[in-house]
């Protein structure tokens, strides 16, 4: 018998919803990405759930049917050059409180692409995070781990020029979680001591690795002289 997960509605089998409990968990990496969202993470990854049929942008391909556009799309703007920062958290607040949130965020951190999802330059923070707040997850894992690592302007999350500030209030606003960190109960564990952490010792500065590509490298330079 087929199954079909509905996000919204649940569990659908033999023609009806079963009403069968159903627990959603959110899997993502806290990474660099881009100059119009700054990281990718928990919030972010929730453009990887729905169909990305016909690429990105809505004007050179993204349109699925009609007047409707894939998920992804909704960050871009036909008279802006490229995505619009803050449009992505808009987006995927509205999905959250509409659609679904997450029962349970994990993200794993224990290296950071400081200018890249996959290439060094890398920090190892050997950290995991984990919250049933999305917004709250990666304003603490931008603010206490990759900000502190990096020290890119577009990584910091109280910075208002920040495209990550804008995505994560604009998806805080929608429904999507809390951006205040001073309404969030955090709870930092720290493994090799055996013991819970207090509040001024949360920022994780690690070990980083450059590695030897120079577009990776200029990339850091240029992004950490904030030439863009």
């Amino acid at each position: 018998n087929e199954t079909i997960i509905d996000f919204k509605n649940g569990i659908w089998r033999q023609g009806a919803y079963t009403g069968q409990p159903l627990r959603f968990i959110m899997f993502s990496a806290l990474n660099h990405h881009s100059t119009y969202c700054g990281m990718t993470s928990t919030v972010k990854n929730y453009l990887g759930i729905a169909d990305l049929s016909g690429g990105p942008d809505p004007h050179s391909g993204g349109l699925l049917t009609g007047s409707y556009y894939n998920f992804h799309s909704f960050p871009f703007d036909k008279w802006a050059p490229g995505p619009r920062p803050g449009m992505l958290g808009k987006a995927v607040g509205f999905f959250m409180k509409s659609i679904r949130k997450a029962d349970l965020n994990i993200t794993t951190a224990e290296w950071l692409g400081l200018v890249s999802r996959t290439e060094p330059p890398v920090a190892r923070t050997r950290a995991v995070l984990a919250s049933t707040d999305p917004v709250a997850l990666d304003f603490h894992g931008a603010k206490y781990l990759l900000y502190p690592n990096s020290k890119l302007w577009i990584h910091n999350p109280e910075d208002e020029r920040s495209p990550l500030y804008q995505y994560l209030l604009e998806c805080a606003r929608a429904g999507g979680g809390i951006i205040d960190e001073t309404q969030v109960a955090v709870k930092s564990y720290d493994l090799g001591r055996q013991r819970f952490q207090k509040e001024k010792e949360l920022v994780l500065r690690a070990e980083r690795q450059w590695g030897t590509d120079f577009k990776m490298l200029l990339k850091y330079f240029v992004l950490r002289m904030g030439m863009v």
